[in-house]
């Protein structure tokens, strides 16, 4: 690879594809760097191409100073509005001492996102989202806003609609970090890290539109629902589900 002629990278074999219509498998470029925090950076990824509708790309990177870290990413298009994706990455670090103190900022980020219309009246959908650690994520991530985020929320989400009725089912879940964990030192004693966990599951709702009674020229309509909450923080949860009905 030259740049104004002169060689900057040199590749004993690469290729690419010159169909713009198809997609071909094989090695990416390495990753060569350098980084202040991360040391030497030598990574590798492979794409494959499984069909015409899916493909996959799975990768690691070696940092010299702190570890492995794993990538992987799926995508899947199908017909109308049918999509699927879905990322991971996870670091196994071996740690940092700072001020004398050994901390671990390793763990796993996992993300999907898709939707599914079986017919025209029946969909599916989801956002769901699971971080092991808020440590790892505001160290390693790339992202300025993902580093400085500390609410996560995954939603599943199903609705059967037709002749102006709506069943609806519903899960989903909040994760949020209300304090982050601080080592302790010769001075000062640990402070661990607390996390709020809210569940809604399940969630059924029965909606309609306005409908006729008869023929008496009144309109009736139905807005339900019926739900479970749980919550978990430190120092207390809710012990179990507890229920609400609205009609």
């Amino acid at each position: 690879f030259r740049l104004l002629n002169i060689p900057i990278l040199y590749l004993p074999y690469v290729t690419h594809p010159v169909d713009s219509a198809v997609r071909q498998s094989g090695l990416m470029i390495p990753v060569v760097g350098q980084s202040s925090t991360k040391g030497l950076i030598l990574g590798e990824q492979i794409y494959w191409a499984i069909n015409r509708s899916m493909d996959l790309t799975v990768g690691a990177e070696y940092f010299s100073l702190r570890g492995w870290q794993q990538t992987a990413s799926f995508r899947y298009r199908g017909l109308g509005n049918d999509f699927a994706t879905a990322r991971y990455s996870g670091l196994l670090d071996r740690g940092i001492t700072t001020g004398g103190v050994y901390v671990n900022q390793g763990g796993e980020d996992v993300t999907f996102q898709g939707r599914r219309d079986f017919t025209t009246h029946l969909r599916v959908a989801g956002d769901v989202e699971d971080l092991s650690s808020y440590v790892y994520r505001e160290a390693f991530t790339e992202n300025f806003n993902e580093a400085v985020s500390s609410d996560i929320d995954s939603i599943l989400y199903g609705v059967h609609e037709a002749d102006g009725y709506a069943l609806s089912a519903m899960a989903d879940r909040y994760q949020g970090l209300k304090q982050v964990a601080v080592p302790a030192t010769a001075t000062t004693p640990a402070i661990p890290e607390e996390q709020v966990r809210i569940f809604h599951v399940p969630s059924l709702a029965v909606d309609t539109t306005a409908h006729e009674l008869g023929t008496s020229g009144l309109l009736w309509k139905v807005d339900s629902s019926f739900g479970g909450l749980s919550r978990v923080q430190p120092n207390f949860s809710t012990g179990g589900i507890t229920q609400r009905l609205d009609l």
